[in-house]
């Protein structure tokens, strides 16, 4: 018959992984977490999470790097300096991706805003991502803060996703 009861932290990949996530402090742990926004297993130009920082909490460019070298050392991510390209670890990046899509509602609006604002999302996809938060002050949140963003065409109406 099998334990139920884990023997070491290896049996499980949310303990094995999570240690240099809880290492982390709140702030740090916002700005990895904002890496999400960016498509799974593709190389990041470190300018995108520059430019995503810089709009979340004002990091300036050796921030940015000093931060992003914090990170490749707990082995959070990889960083490819010659062209500044970024990679996060996988098995962490998606439990994180996993954790922070499982309910849309779960997406921070200004986060997104800045996405669109930089480039790294369309508007379709904030969109799509708005359209299916539950709960409805949320989603009229989220779109208040899309349409701060200057980003949406002048005839966009988005009452549907209010409904």
């Amino acid at each position: 018959m099998k334990s139920r009861r884990l023997e070491k932290v290896h049996d499980d990949l949310e303990l094995t992984f999570r240690p240099g996530l809880d290492e982390l402090d709140e702030k740090t742990r916002q700005l990895y977490i904002a890496l999400a926004i960016f498509k799974d297993d593709e190389a990041i130009p470190q300018v995108g999470i520059e430019r995503l920082w810089q709009g979340l909490f004002r990091f300036d460019v050796e921030a940015t790097e000093d931060l992003l070298d914090d990170l490749a050392t707990r082995a959070l991510l990889q960083i490819n300096r010659s062209s500044r390209v970024v990679r996060l670890d996988c098995v962490r990046y998606l439990l994180i991706r996993t954790s922070v899509n499982s309910i849309a509602g779960n997406y921070i609006p200004e986060i997104i805003a800045r996405a669109v604002e930089a480039g790294l999302w369309t508007t379709r996809r904030a969109l799509s991502v708005t359209a299916k938060i539950p709960n409805e002050i949320e989603r009229a949140r989220m779109c208040i803060v899309l349409l701060g963003t200057a980003r949406l065409k002048r005839n966009f109406h988005p009452t549907y996703l209010l409904a």
